[in-house]
């Protein structure tokens, strides 16, 4: 069997917020900051942003001053927020959502790239997730200790995408998870 990565969309980060409602959480060492985390998903880690609606310089999102609307009816725009991630918002707050992302995995033997159309091709699939998978962000790795127990001397190829965006692929060995 063999799966084919073809160029996905592009996500823009301040549409995912304006059209989304967010619970919002104090920046506990950042005065007048807030953490927002959509709400209403099972995979709220992969939506976690910050900022200020004092800040008047930020430039995450090109600047733009982004409406977040939250769960308690009140909508706060900030200049400029941040799109972060679960384990900073974790640091920050103590509140773990580190569990809640969805990946996809594909591991193989081989791995060829379409240069003229920007595509992999995983070939001779050992491992194939059958669709998002909720769970940690790293869950690859778990999933490769798993393979590797039973293929302990081969060269493998990863590749894994979160569902909100962006992937990677890797040559994988044994010796390396």
């Amino acid at each position: 069997m063999d799966y084919e990565v073809k160029p996905g969309m592009i996500i823009s980060s301040s549409g995912v917020v304006e059209e989304s409602v967010f619970e919002r959480y104090d920046y506990p060492n950042r005065p007048g900051f807030y953490w927002f985390i959509k709400s209403t998903v099972p995979n709220r880690a992969e939506y976690v942003f910050y900022g200020s609606p004092n800040t008047k310089n930020s430039q995450g999102m090109a600047g733009r001053i982004i409406p977040f609307k939250c769960t308690d009816g009140q909508t706060i725009n900030i200049q400029g927020p941040w799109w972060s991630n679960a384990d900073a918002f974790k640091r920050s707050t103590g509140i773990d959502i580190t569990d809640e992302y969805f990946t996809f995995i594909v591991i193989s033997r081989e791995r060829i790239h379409n240069y003229k159309r920007d595509f992999y091709t995983y070939i001779d699939v050992v491992y194939k997730d059958d669709g998002p998978t909720l769970g940690p962000y790293e869950r690859y790795k778990k999933v490769l200790r798993d393979v590797f127990a039973v293929l302990p001397d081969e060269k493998l190829f990863l590749y894994h995408r979160c569902t909100s965006g962006g992937s990677h692929s890797l040559e994988q060995r044994s010796r390396w998870v």
